[in-house]
């Protein structure tokens, strides 16, 4: 298999399946490694959000694997537009919603979900790695398999 850039990507879980309870504190994901990779693509599956329940999430960076001191993550042309998903509602019950970054300028990134106004189904968050120029880095997650095939 080729280690180009574009030849593959890697997944990791950031959240397992929960019920996001509005009355708790945000829930923040696992880290995720960027060394060797400059995109990163959030995948959240949503279950079912109750009639006036709303989702906000949002990146957020780090040097540190542990996410001590975290930041959030912004646009690169307008720092006071963050990268986050806000509002999600009712009306997006049983979706599949994504948060693309390119290029975060800090090593480890994950994500914050908030149940604003009600609990909320998240069936789960998925990072996919991946990397745009120049060789994919060798050593890849184990655990996960990867298939890859060419239709007829």
């Amino acid at each position: 298999m080729s280690n180009h850039a574009g030849a593959k990507s890697i997944l990791s879980v950031v959240l397992a399946p929960a019920l996001v309870d509005q009355s708790a504190a945000n829930t923040t994901g696992a880290a995720i490694d960027m060394q060797g990779y400059d995109r990163v693509r959030f995948i959240y599956q949503l279950g079912g959000i109750v009639n006036g329940g709303s989702l906000s999430t949002w990146a957020i960076e780090s040097n540190e694997s542990n996410l001590g001191n975290a930041t959030n993550i912004t646009h690169a042309n307008n720092s006071s537009n963050q990268a986050a998903l806000v509002n999600v509602t009712n009306a997006y019950n049983n979706t599949v919603q994504v948060l693309d970054i390119h290029r975060p300028s800090k090593r480890y990134v994950s994500v914050t979900v908030d149940a604003v106004t009600a609990n909320i189904t998240l069936l789960g968050v998925v990072a996919e790695r991946s990397r745009g120029t120049g060789n994919m880095p060798i050593s890849q997650t184990t655990g996960a398999q990867y298939v890859s095939v060419q239709a007829n």
